[in-house]
């Protein structure tokens, strides 16, 4: 088994060679994207925020000039929040508690749009977004420089992880994909226990679900007898329940949503049994690619316990299976969802592929480039 070790290449992370090209590269391809996004919307940046279309035009949309006619997506409520982060907010926000719960990256797009301008905002939280989608190559460059690979492999880590589908839509998930990666390279490395301290709170404050990794390494470095490393994990534990707890006072409610789990395999069989594809229409063949390619990742996920993988990206790997397997019909109710949210099987594939020299899972898994562009195919065609 692989074991908590400090890198073979202490200067990795100082040789600025060994992620500048990598993140030049993700940064021309994800660029060239949103870009090419926002150009099919008539150049208009404010599309990003999927507002509701019959909302824009009022607070706080004044300053949205184009929207979506079926209601909009979950970005709209991130760039209500990100305007005022500090402030409970339950008008115009579905879910408040549960939305308010990643404060990360609504107070890192507060903070870059000068305190919540609404306009600034339209572009702060894509370039934040943007920003953390060339981290996470950047990360992944010098892991798997670490591990004798080539930089370039950092490329694929945002590609095969779909970070790229939620950046057009102001999502939170490029934020906490990459905070969640900082953390377990942290852990992987042996780094210090304070960075790994600030990742893993990062990671939490980013997206509630990454708790799970949390709890995973926690576990680790319990049974590994690591006691100050556990202890510096508890305490960012104990300030992400604490703020989950200040939001259950404010708000009433537990900012978690029960109705996404279910009886095993519910979800899947009501995707199976509904023809609506990955881009809204009737698009079984994309549907059912989408649904194949979720399931390959967890036919790689079983497969790592046999090929011997480390300890903790195993672990995540099956929390994966299980997240797939519990996941209720919410979360395959739409395929910008189900596409996206089972992040820990492709991350933990491509750490695992990382530690062992396989290429070929990473390769089998950098079809996820479609998600992003069957996004603009939709837009294109209507």
């Amino acid at each position: 088994m692989y074991e908590l070790a400090l890198p073979c290449r202490p200067a990795a992370t100082l040789n600025v060679s060994l992620w500048l090209k990598p993140v030049a590269i993700t940064l021309l391809l994800h660029v060239t994207l949103m870009c090419g996004y926002v150009t099919l919307w008539g150049g208009d940046v404010s599309a990003l925020v999927c507002a509701d279309q019959s909302k824009i035009g009022r607070w706080p949309y004044e300053e949205v000039t184009t929207g979506f006619k079926t209601g909009g997506f979950d970005g709209q409520f991130y760039y209500t929040l990100a305007r005022a982060p500090w402030q409970l907010q339950k008008a115009f926000i579905d879910l408040p508690p549960l939305r308010h719960s990643r404060i990360l990256f609504l107070a890192l797009g507060w903070l870059l749009s000068a305190g919540g301008d609404p306009v600034l905002l339209l572009w702060a939280l894509p370039a934040l977004n943007l920003a953390c989608i060339c981290g996470l190559s950047g990360l992944g460059a010098v892991y798997a420089s670490h591990h004798g690979r080539s930089p370039l492999w950092g490329c694929l880590l945002p590609i095969v992880v779909n970070a790229a589908a939620p950046a057009l839509r102001d999502l939170t998930d490029p934020l906490a994909t990459f905070a969640v990666t900082g953390f377990l390279m942290s852990w992987l490395l042996g780094q210090g226990q304070r960075a790994q301290c600030a990742w893993a709170l990062a990671a939490m404050l980013s997206r509630e679900q990454n708790v799970a990794i949390v709890l995973i390494v926690l576990g680790n470095a319990l049974t590994k007898r690591l006691w100050q490393r556990s202890l510096w994990l508890a305490a960012a534990l104990a300030i992400f329940l604490a703020w989950m707890a200040t939001l259950r006072h404010a708000y009433g409610a537990w900012p978690f949503l029960s109705g996404n789990l279910a009886l095993p395999f519910a979800g899947i069989i009501y995707r199976l049994m509904h023809g609506n594809g990955i881009v809204g229409s009737h698009s079984i063949p994309i549907h059912m690619l989408a649904i194949g390619f979720l399931l390959l990742q967890v036919g790689l996920s079983i497969c790592m316990i046999f090929l011997r993988a480390e300890h903790t990206v195993l672990f995540i790997a099956l929390a994966g299976v299980i997240l797939v397997t519990l996941a209720g019909i919410p979360i395959y109710m739409n395929g910008q969802s189900y596409t996206r949210v089972f992040l820990w099987m492709p991350l933990a594939i491509w750490f695992w592929s990382m530690q062992t020299g396989r290429s070929w899972p990473v390769w089998l898994l950098t079809p996820a480039f479609l998600w992003p562009c069957f996004a603009l195919v939709q837009v294109w065609q209507s």
